[in-house]
């Protein structure tokens, strides 16, 4: 093949290169066939050599041109891309340093005294007989979905939550997402990002679907989340600037903090949490013959299980840097979670998934980044909006916070 003539055209083989030697590395790629049909039929480059491509990218980037907050977010990128290649090379770094050079934070442990306020808060919310995990399981599962019911309550979810996202931001004509159903999986729920605006999400089916959740859930893969922004990063920034490395998703980098941050605050920008719990009561509900739920009582579980995320956070900081052995994390993760078994040993999966044993901080710490951002701002719609078709690092947002 013939030489890249850019410095994007270089950063895009480079990863594509590496997802070769770590297949799902490149979470959504828009670019050029030509290009990733000529990395696939090339030979595959050892380690040593991706992390020379990396430093050649990381001395050619400062001579590019390109505006500071584009050059800060590349180097922070390529950061985190040359430590995906160093433990490629066979490099064992201390778990802590790896998710501080992958994401741009610094993983935080929470104090077990805050998911026990979270237990006494749903005490009081659940009072009764039996222990606390089997009260809180028996709620939600009074709003699980039958397997023929889903995908209808998909559809209604995803036509009201487009609705609301088409108001804050402006999506082209020709965009959507198809919903298929899968098992097996690490993870809930995933999005894939086609390209031409659209996106397949995929729903795993291995856990109970609950309809409490949907909106949540689709508001995090969909509108306004991670199709959302790719879509106006597509259009905007590959499509409308030319900016090349905007064409490429790689995981494990300071972009999924982000993503998922927007993702999962994502629901609170184009519904105010009481009207949501309503709409749920009088449209979603209905649908599936489930009784109308109290407005009050939802928040207060939504509050004290916001407070309970950062237990798998923790889990992963015991079985990757404290060496606690799975069953003893498992059961961490039951305990302070208050989950089901299998449940537990979904997280468990997900934490021990190589692509995935650090991407975890990316949920809380994320939401906690874009919430924190949107409590210094007047207009959080319009920061929302912003943050979506712009790039940023978890470092610039927390700058723009203390701005």
């Amino acid at each position: 093949m013939s030489p890249p003539d850019s410095w994007g055209e270089q950063y895009l083989q480079l990863v594509l290169r590496i997802d070769r030697q770590v297949p799902g590395y490149v979470d959504a790629y828009i670019g050029p066939a030509s290009l990733r049909q000529a990395v696939q039929e090339e030979e595959v480059h050892p380690p040593a050599v991706l992390l020379q491509h990396v430093a050649e990218l990381e001395a050619a980037l400062p001579h590019q041109g390109y505006e500071e907050k584009r050059r800060l977010f590349l180097e922070k990128q390529l950061r985190a891309i040359e430590t995906m290649v160093r433990r490629l090379n066979g490099e064992a770094l201390p778990y802590r340093e790896e998710v501080q050079r992958c994401f741009d934070i610094c993983p935080p442990y929470v104090p077990e005294e805050t998911f026990l306020a979270a237990h006494a808060e749903l005490e009081e919310v659940l009072p009764g007989e039996g222990s606390l995990s089997g009260r809180l399981q028996a709620y939600r599962d009074q709003s699980i979905v039958p397997p023929e019911k889903v995908m209808g309550l998909v559809q209604t979810v995803l036509a009201e939550i487009r609705r609301r996202t088409r108001e804050l931001v402006p999506l082209p004509a020709e965009e959507g997402v198809e919903v298929v159903l899968v098992r097996e999986k690490p993870w809930g729920a995933y999005n894939w990002f086609l390209g031409g605006a659209r996106s397949r999400i995929e729903l795993n089916t291995d856990l109970p679907t609950r309809a409490a959740g949907l909106v949540g859930l689709f508001a995090h893969e969909a509108y306004p989340g991670h199709h959302t922004e790719l879509v106006l990063k597509e259009s905007l920034l590959y499509r409308g600037q030319g900016r090349e490395e905007t064409a490429i998703y790689p995981l494990n980098t300071p972009a999924s903090v982000i993503a998922e941050g927007l993702a999962d605050y994502g629901v609170h920008i184009i519904f105010e949490d009481a009207e949501r719990v309503r709409w749920q009561n009088e449209v979603l509900y209905p649908q599936v013959g489930l009784a109308p739920a109290s407005v009050e009582q939802v928040l207060r579980l939504e509050q004290a299980g916001r407070r309970l995320r950062s237990v798998s956070g923790n889990a992963a900081l015991l079985l990757h840097e404290k060496g606690w052995p799975a069953d003893e994390v498992a059961a961490y993760i039951e305990r302070y979670a208050l989950s089901k078994p299998e449940e537990a040993e979904h997280t468990l999966r997900f934490l021990q998934a190589p692509l995935f044993r650090a991407y975890i901080f990316c949920y809380a710490t994320g939401e906690a980044l874009v919430e924190e951002a949107m409590a210094h701002t007047a207009d959080r719609g319009a920061l929302f909006r912003r943050l979506l078709q712009e790039v940023w690092t978890p470092s610039a947002l927390v700058a723009l916070g203390r701005a």
